[in-house]
Formats: C-alpha cells, sequence, structure tokens
C-alpha cells in the first residue's frame, strides 16, 4: 500500500518502537478491497517519534489522515486521529505490510 489515505477510518492497535534496531511497526486494522485484514506501517532508520494521546476531540482509536511527506532529506509519517492526536515519525523508509484478513 502507498495510497496512505486508504487508511482512513481504520483503527489503530499498537505503535511499537525497537529501540535499538531503529525500527517502528505502526499495527493497524483496515479494510482492503472489502475485506476487513490486519496490517501495519513499518519504519526504518528512525531519528525521531512524537506522539501525542491527549484526546482534544474527544477519544478515538480510529484515524483520519495518513501522509507521507519529506522534511530536510527525512521522510516524515504524519497520521493524525480522529481524536485531534498527531503521531509523527522521521525515518530513512516506510512500506506498508498487508496482514491477513480478519473474520
Amino acid at each position: 500500500m502507498t495510497d496512505y489515505s486508504a487508511l482512513h477510518d481504520a483503527t489503530l492497535q499498537m505503535v511499537q518502537l525497537r529501540w535499538a534496531e531503529g525500527t517502528i511497526r505502526v499495527e493497524v486494522i483496515h479494510v482492503g478491497g472489502g475485506v476487513r485484514r490486519g496490517g501495519a506501517i513499518v519504519g526504518v532508520g528512525v531519528t525521531g517519534i512524537s506522539c501525542g494521546r491527549a484526546f482534544p476531540w474527544g477519544e478515538s482509536q480510529s484515524i483520519n489522515d495518513v501522509s507521507l511527506g519529506e522534511r530536510a532529506g527525512t521522510l516524515v509519517l504524519r497520521i493524525e486521529m480522529q481524536s485531534g492526536d498527531e503521531i509523527s515519525v522521521q525515518a530513512k523508509r516506510f512500506s506498508f505490510e498487508e496482514g491477513d484478513p480478519i473474520p
């Protein structure tokens, strides 16, 4: 998946940073091809992360928007939650791992 806009309304499950390896895994449940399934955005060469959880718009674990941009030669993944919180990750590269269908 390169079109992260397809993750609108996906459910955020977990954000896992492996400090020593410099990798991050953002696990979600989303609908792809009409099928509910797991998946994960994986970042390699992580140099920074910011993860707010203050719920300024109210509690929610749903994703509103995901975008990927570049700043000063580093990729920046931005996840806006429907709670109004934002997760921002700077890394060398990102990919999406499609998970299995969920019954």
